[in-house]
């Protein structure tokens, strides 16, 4: 079975604790979701041109598809957000 990807084209910041650098203003990125033994999830945001690769992991009510908290990232990107929400979760609480 295949993992569903996306991919994309847009500004790349990082975020520090006290700022956020952008690193490009149009990069291409990929992300690809994983799903992990103990029933969360994992996207690999793959961005080759910057030689990074992040991981967001993506914790669910169990045996629901009810996003309940994130981690790895300071904040959720948008088209991860959308990526989500394509492949069926419920992303209200990355919206709120």
């Amino acid at each position: 079975m295949t993992n569903p990807t996306k991919t994309f084209r847009s500004p790349i910041g990082k975020e520090t604790s006290y700022s956020n650098v952008q690193l490009s203003d149009d990069t291409e990125s990929t992300l690809e979701l994983f799903t992990n033994d103990d029933g969360s999830y994992t996207i690999e945001w793959d961005i080759p041109e910057l030689e990074e690769t992040e991981h967001i992991g993506i914790f669910v009510d169990l045996n629901t598809k009810n996003i309940i908290d994130y981690d790895g990232v300071f904040e959720v990107p948008k088209q991860a957000i959308e990526f989500l929400k394509e492949q069926g979760f419920n992303v209200d609480y990355l919206i709120d």
